[in-house]
């Protein structure tokens, strides 16, 4: 097993990791482990268009800018998900307060410490790592720098993940399922989730 292989398999274990102990042995809500998948995605696509620019920095071998319109636009499809998270929720509970869960979500406390000083900082820190992680690898698969000149981020997996919550909205005025169920669809979109990560 290559070590990209081995990178994978320790990403994705992470990745569900913190949501499924949250969800059996902490308490958390399902929109609890939406909430950290949304504050997740931010920082991916933050780290995502860095990665690319610390590529073409080190390729160049000038200092390359912040590219703001891929800035903009990855957060154009951040709201976009934000949004449609939250119409999901909507239709499994229309009595949800959605600012009071997001406050239980920051300041909830495990042994005594308010989840959000730990979880967002720790999000932060695993973004880094990956970022340093990312870089190495996708140097070696650029054989000629004209490759980055007008490379640009992938937004394949947010088209699809938009399709996704629309079709969840869409499911949820027809059926209402158990939580658990849900949970499945949820884990299996971080799993494809974790999958893409490796497309910039």
């Amino acid at each position: 097993m290559n070590n990209q292989r081995k990178l994978l398999i320790i990403q994705i274990v992470s990745e569900h990791a913190i949501p499924l102990i949250g969800y059996f042995f902490w308490d958390w809500t399902l929109f609890f482990i939406l909430i950290f998948y949304i504050l997740e995605n931010l920082f991916l696509y933050y780290f995502r268009i860095e990665t690319l620019r610390q590529v073409k920095t080190v390729i160049f071998k000038t200092k390359v800018g912040t590219d703001y319109k891929q800035l903009l636009i990855s957060f154009g499809f951040w709201i976009q998900e934000f949004i449609l998270i939250h119409l999901f929720i909507s239709t499994i509970n229309t009595n949800l307060s959605i600012g009071q869960e997001w406050y239980n979500f920051i300041t909830y406390e495990e042994v005594g410490i308010p989840q959000g000083i730990v979880l967002i900082p720790l999000m932060i820190f695993a973004s880094r790592m990956k970022m340093k992680q990312d870089i190495p690898l996708i140097l070696k698969k650029i054989n000629h720098p004209d490759e980055l000149r007008n490379k640009k981020i992938s937004y394949t997996y947010s088209l699809i993940t938009l399709g996704f919550w629309g079709m969840m909205i869409g499911f949820n005025y027809f059926f209402h399922l158990h939580d658990a169920i849900y949970l499945i669809f949820i884990i299996s979109l971080l799993l494809f989730r974790a999958i893409q990560k490796g497309d910039v």
